[in-house]
C-alpha cells in the first residue's frame, strides 16, 4: 500500500503530462482512458533496454483507438513524496474503455509484452484512469 501511495504523485504527473498535446486537448472528454505503465528494468540504466522499450511502445500508436503514447524515463528527485525507483513510464491515451480493451488483446501489444517487456522489464505496475470531463488551462 505504501508503494501505491508513493507512486500516486508519479501517476498524477504522468497523467497530466500525457494531456498536453493538441491532439489530446481536442480528445479529452468523459470516457477517455489514460493507461500508465511504470517499468523497472532488470538492469537499471541499461540504455539498450530503455531504447527497446521506448521504440516498441511508440510503434503501438497505430493501434485503432490509441490517441497518444508518451514514453519517459524517471526524473531523479530527493523529495520524499517522489518514487524514483522505476526506470521508464509509458502513458497511453485511448478513445474509451472499449479501445483499451481491444488494445490489450491486439497482437502488436501482445508481441511487445512478450518480446520486449518480458525480456527487459523485471516488474511493472499499471494504472488506468477515466477522464471525467474536459481539462482547461487556467
Amino acid at each position: 500500500m505504501r508503494s501505491l501511495v508513493r507512486l500516486l504523485p508519479v501517476v498524477m504527473l504522468l497523467f497530466s503530462a500525457s494531456c498536453a498535446s493538441p491532439l489530446e486537448q481536442a480528445s479529452r472528454r468523459p470516457g477517455t482512458i489514460t493507461h500508465v505503465v511504470i517499468c523497472w528494468l532488470y538492469d537499471r540504466g541499461d540504455e539498450t533496454a530503455l531504447k527497446a522499450v521506448t521504440d516498441a511502445a511508440v510503434q503501438l500508436r497505430n493501434i485503432r483507438g490509441v490517441v497518444n503514447i508518451s514514453v519517459g524515463r524517471v526524473v531523479p528527485s530527493t523529495r520524499d513524496v517522489v518514487d524514483n525507483s522505476f526506470d521508464v513510464a509509458i502513458v497511453v491515451t485511448f478513445d474509451d474503455q472499449d479501445a483499451m480493451e481491444r488494445y490489450l488483446v491486439d497482437p502488436r501489444h501482445m508481441e511487445l509484452k512478450k518480446n520486449v517487456l518480458d525480456r527487459y522489464v523485471t516488474k511493472y505496475r499499471v494504472y488506468d484512469a477515466a477522464s471525467v470531463g474536459p481539462s482547461e488551462k487556467p
